[in-house]
């Protein structure tokens, strides 16, 4: 299988109801040359992998993280379910109701710290002698005083900088041991993700504190199953609504029912409370089977759309036919570049890092930004750099007689895919940002000599034809 026809079948199988797939933003699609597969080098899972020059999918071990979708410099990858705007909803929801100090537990650390409430709880009533007189309550986590995430992986730099935009105080990661963790790539790109968010955030004069905790199951809030869905007031959005009461905050798929004020919170309604063992009483479902289910259709979407690729290949799908499927999606552009777009997760960041204040440093370093440096001593001008970028951070100009290359650092997403194809080694990337190239403020114009066309020069294509072939078929070239 080739390279291509393996990254097609692996962008195919995994996209289902929870991730969303642009092929055209992938830069391993758009340039052969591309050195990009970040995307299997942090699946959590192992769905997704490449050993030895081939692609190895099982994509009924994906657990909808979101790792992949923070690692994808262009976001090629997305997440629907939840989307990055729903996962910032409910992060806002939980600094609400902790008053500036949200706390976001991976499920492996929640699962542990209701254990050990569990084991308490069992103590306390064995010492008190009470026995089976007293009626069991299940222990479950409070998610109205904690977001929990299958993988700290899922969060980026935009959940951080919308909580400082809020003015948070304090987020507290809590997360079992990486080390032991089946999911530990996850563990090590969020650990990438929180010096660049404190940079970011920093750099625009917020205070807020970002720490990380490891098995301090203290942190998590535990509570009886009645408590588990939260009684309190209304805030923005959310997986799961309060419906008691309070003031209603926006943004939800579905309202809160018994309470007062105008609840449009939360995309799972809760009428009347819940029962011990946190169900609806609707449904008799528990959230947490409710979303499991969830999770468990997707991976069947997501296998049989793998089956579906596989089978295709089996059936004799040839190279060219996904070459064929690969250029439809990347119809050219007037200017003769590819399509561009900006990730909407940039967009987001941009926009709370404008909500926290003014900047308050002259260069700014993170994972997610660069700026392109060219040597137009060693440039051949054939800007193919500008043709295949992907959001558009390198630009073709011709105007006024300035042939040449504009770099726009605001939208540079770092994907080094102009580093990598350039043909001369002309480009490189520096990783610190002056601070009024990363807000848009100003851009480079790096000026080229216009090539211009010679006959028989040595590494023309004619000439190159003519020394494989030999004078003796030189005819067939006319």
């Amino acid at each position: 299988m080739s390279f291509i026809t393996g990254l097609m079948t692996m962008l195919n199988s995994i996209e289902s109801d929870v991730l969303l797939v642009h092929r055209e933003r992938c830069v391993s699609v758009r340039n052969r040359n591309a050195q990009c597969l970040r995307c299997a080098e942090v699946c959590t899972s192992k769905a997704i992998a490449y050993h030895d020059n081939e692609f190895e999918l099982d994509p009924s071990r994906c657990i909808g993280c979101g790792t992949c979708t923070v690692a994808c410099p262009t976001g090629a990858i997305e997440m629907k379910n939840p989307s990055d705007t729903e996962l910032a909803r409910r992060v806002n929801e939980v600094a609400a109701a902790t008053n500036g100090h949200p706390v976001i537990a991976c499920e492996p650390a929640v699962r542990a710290a209701v254990t050990q409430a569990a084991k308490q709880r069992t103590g306390r009533r064995g010492l008190l002698g009470l026995g089976g007189r007293q009626k069991k309550r299940a222990a479950a986590c409070d998610t109205s005083r904690v977001c929990e995430v299958p993988c700290l992986g899922r969060l980026d730099e935009s959940v951080f900088a919308g909580l400082a935009a809020r003015k948070a105080d304090t987020v507290t990661l809590v997360c079992d041991s990486c080390d032991n963790c089946q999911h530990a790539t996850g563990g090590a790109l969020i650990r990438e993700v929180i010096p660049c968010a404190r940079t970011l955030i920093e750099a625009f004069g917020s205070p807020m504190n970002i720490c990380i905790e490891l098995k301090n199951w203290e942190l998590i809030p535990v509570a009886s199953g009645g408590a588990r869905a939260g009684a309190g007031g209304g805030g923005a959005g959310g997986a799961t609504s309060g419906g008691g009461g309070g003031e209603g905050g926006a943004g939800g798929a579905t309202s809160g029912g018994a309470g007062g004020g105008d609840g449009r919170g939360g995309a799972t309604s809760s009428s009347g409370g819940t029962d011990d063992a946190g169900t609806t009483p609707e449904e008799g479902l528990s959230r947490r089977d409710f979303f499991r289910s969830l999770k468990e259709g997707s991976l069947q979407a997501v296998t049989a759309k793998s089956q579906q690729a596989l089978a295709g290949e089996d059936a004799g799908t040839s190279d060219s036919d996904n070459a064929t499927e690969v250029f439809a999606q990347l119809r050219v552009n007037a200017d003769g570049t590819l399509p561009q777009s900006i990730p909407p997760r940039r967009v987001l960041l941009a926009r709370y890092l404008k909500h926290i204040g003014e900047p308050v440093v002259k260069h700014i370093k993170t994972r997610t930004s660069g700026a392109v440096l060219i040597d137009t001593e060693r440039c051949n001008s054939c800007r193919m750099c500008a043709v295949f970028c992907p959001t558009g951070a390198l630009s073709k100009t011709d105007e006024a007689g300035r042939y040449g290359i504009i770099h726009k650092a605001s939208i540079c997403v770092r994907c080094r895919l102009c580093e990598q194809i350039c043909p001369q080694d002309a480009i490189t990337l520096n990783t610190s940002v002056p601070i009024e190239q990363f807000l848009g403020k100003k851009s480079v114009c790096y000026h080229m000599k216009e090539p211009q066309w010679e006959a028989n020069r040595p590494d023309s294509m004619f000439q190159k034809m003519h020394t494989v072939l030999g004078k003796d078929k030189e005819m067939c070239m006319l």
